[in-house]
């Protein structure tokens, strides 16, 4: 099983953070990091939000080993041959250690306030697989036509070809693995991710719905990874746990650690707090139901000692 990192980077995380983060993360040994694509704060603070894209292209010079990549972009504000030309460029920056995440969007307020269109989520989902497909010819045709609802290319040849090791970046969809979203990552991706609930009783059921759509479309189900995001907090004891705890939910601008367990609706079921052993426990439980990477939610950007801690106490006994 490989770990990874996302990063909220909307939520104030300066490019000196930034450096820090991935120096923990190529040294540690962590798999890959990853930021979210978002504008700005989604706590309603008046936070940095460097360029999500911009970031990435920039740590790919920097580092030597961990993967870079963000989880997910939308099409809504990142047209798909823009969001295709940026991702090759970090490959060819990094050497192909890039990967690129997609999906529908759904912060109506952000869009509004930057004066991007926000559709119905019919007609999102609809840019999306069409977004999917774009990039994916992008990296793998020389030239093609296409012709959609919501994207018209004419003789397009998309240069310069990414450098991964397979071809072209490893393209991810997200979501919770329903009928749609599944389809499409059968087709066209290489990882699917899902959050939101993420249990390994919720993975064990969507990584069947993922077999499925791609037995549906004659692929080997086993050639479609299959990850889980989800909020990690870590500490020595019980008390650096609720530490942590209250540091978040004070960023969130929530009432203390047990109002940040309860907003998942799950009572912290999802998510993977506690100490070393306990995470541990629960990272063998997604193991065990065919997640091939968790990737962990660090809330804590600025926290290095939570990264020491996993590379030193988690990394060691679940494998990268």
């Amino acid at each position: 099983m490989d770990i990874g990192l996302l990063i909220e980077g909307q939520e104030g995380v300066e490019w000196s953070q930034w450096l820090a983060l991935a120096k923990a993360c190529d040294e540690g040994g962590i798999h890959a990091l990853l930021t979210s694509d978002h504008f700005g704060s989604l706590y309603g603070a008046n936070r940095c939000s460097l360029d999500a894209w911009a970031v990435v292209n920039a740590l790919s010079a920097v580092t030597e080993r961990v993967r870079l990549g963000v989880l997910v972009s939308p099409p809504t504000f990142r047209h798909p041959s823009d969001l295709s030309r940026l991702a090759a460029t970090a490959d060819h920056i990094s050497g192909g250690r890039v990967e690129a995440g997609l999906g529908v969007g759904w912060n109506e307020e952000e869009h509004r306030a930057y004066g991007f269109r926000f559709p119905e989520a019919p007609a999102r989902m609809k840019m999306l697989s069409e977004g999917a497909e774009i990039i994916y010819r992008q990296w793998t045709e020389d030239v093609f036509d296409y012709s959609g609802t919501y994207f018209v290319l004419e003789r397009c040849s998309a240069l310069p070809k990414p450098v991964s090791r397979v071809g072209y970046p490893p393209l991810i969809i997200g979501g919770s693995a329903r009928q749609k979203t599944a389809g499409l990552a059968a087709r066209f991706a290489a990882e699917y991710n899902t959050t939101f609930g993420a249990t390994p009783d919720a993975c064990r059921e969507r990584r069947q719905h993922l077999d499925e759509a791609c037995v549906a479309v004659n692929r080997d189900p086993s050639t479609l990874r299959f990850s889980a995001m989800t909020e990690f907090v870590i500490g020595r004891d019980s008390d650096a746990v609720q530490y942590r705890l209250e540091r978040i939910a004070s960023l969130q601008g929530l009432d203390g650690g047990q109002a940040f367990l309860d907003s998942d609706g799950m009572h912290g079921r999802s998510m993977l707090v506690g100490t070393p052993a306990a995470i541990l426990a629960r990272l063998e439980e997604y193991r065990a139901v065919g997640v091939d990477r968790v990737i962990l939610q660090h809330l804590l950007h600025d926290d290095l000692e939570a990264l020491e801690l996993l590379a030193q106490e988690i990394l060691p006994s679940i494998g990268r």
